[in-house]
């Protein structure tokens, strides 16, 4: 497995931090806007002419809505963001679930890897025909979310945790459960 585990947690969070970066910095220049615009309107009650400041609100408000629609229209902060040591626990877990898998006396450790990765293995009837759908829970849902290159919003206060698959349809989706 060698570095790859590493190499991705660092990776993924070096993409997040970029893609707040930009975010961050056009949230400080609104706050910055906005403060301008209390400060104009603050010298109008004081009693400048409003004449002499009109112009410079006007401009101001302009890029306060520029702004607001950049930011709309950025994605939101990815939720997911890996401890560094992250990499180094999966690959130990892993590393422990291969090696007592092709090992009978080492089954006990391999048993343990496996409780690690995965919490909970829930089996329900298909709802729109015959067989079973599989809902995988724990840290290897999140993973394999991430793995699959799946999209779609987990809310700020929610954790990837677990993984729906049917092998009547081949479909995998994730579903977001509130984080306690």
């Amino acid at each position: 497995m060698g570095g790859l585990p590493k190499e991705y947690t660092a990776e993924r969070n070096r993409l997040a931090a970029a893609a707040n970066a930009g975010r961050g910095d056009l949230k400080k220049e609104l706050r910055t806007i906005k403060t301008a615009q209390d400060k104009l309107v603050e010298a109008i009650i004081a009693g400048v002419p409003a004449d002499q400041v009109k112009e410079k609100l006007a401009e101001l408000d302009a890029r306060r809505r520029e702004v607001e629609t950049e930011l709309a229209a950025m994605a939101g902060p990815d939720p997911v963001r890996f401890h560094p040591s992250m990499a180094g626990t999966y690959r130990d877990r892993v590393g422990a679930l291969i090696r007592g898998l092709g090992d009978a006396t080492q089954m006990d450790l391999a048993k343990e890897a496996l409780r690690g990765l995965i919490e909970a293995i829930i089996l329900t009837p298909e709802p729109d025909g015959p067989g079973l759908v599989v809902d995988l829970q724990g840290a290897l849902a999140g993973l394999l979310h991430l793995a699959l290159g799946m999209s779609g919003e987990v809310g700020r206060n929610a954790q990837m945790r677990q993984m729906r698959w049917s092998p009547f349809s081949g479909q995998i989706c994730g579903v977001a459960k509130l984080a306690r």
